[in-house]
């Protein structure tokens, strides 16, 4: 039996791209027990959304719309490895979301958010050897 001390917390989140029918559990704190497969995006517990770091011992689970296109958009850029840094990943799809809103058509911003990336890419391999 797992004891309370085993557990893996995970706090659910609204933001403001959480459908209504989820905002309710905002700040609820499950206990999972260890080795449950935390997703990085899909569904926990019922619950649509994305996976981000909270504390060494906790996560959070931010709540979503079924499907985030944007969000899986910016989860293809950086390839087979995904985002490391899910702060920095939060930074992609914060902005392509404020580009979409400006009018950047779907398709050009998808490119050209993938231009910027390899680029930025290429420009840190080449200042750290």
């Amino acid at each position: 039996m797992t004891g309370v001390d085993e557990l893996v917390w995970v706090t659910l989140i609204a933001d403001v791209n959480t459908p209504a029918e989820f905002t309710q559990y905002n700040g609820r704190i499950i206990g999972l027990p260890p080795g449950v497969p935390l997703p990085q995006l899909g569904v926990l517990v019922g619950v649509p959304g994305r996976r981000r770091p909270g504390t060494v011992t906790t996560w959070e689970w931010v709540m979503t719309g079924p499907v985030d296109k944007v969000a899986q958009a910016v989860d293809a850029i950086p390839g087979g490895g995904g985002w490391v840094v899910l702060a920095a990943r939060d930074v992609w799809v914060s902005t392509a979301h404020a580009l979409l809103n400006l009018g950047v058509p779907g398709a050009a911003l998808q490119n050209g958010l993938a231009q910027l990336y390899s680029a930025a890419v290429t420009n840190d391999r080449a200042a750290s050897p």
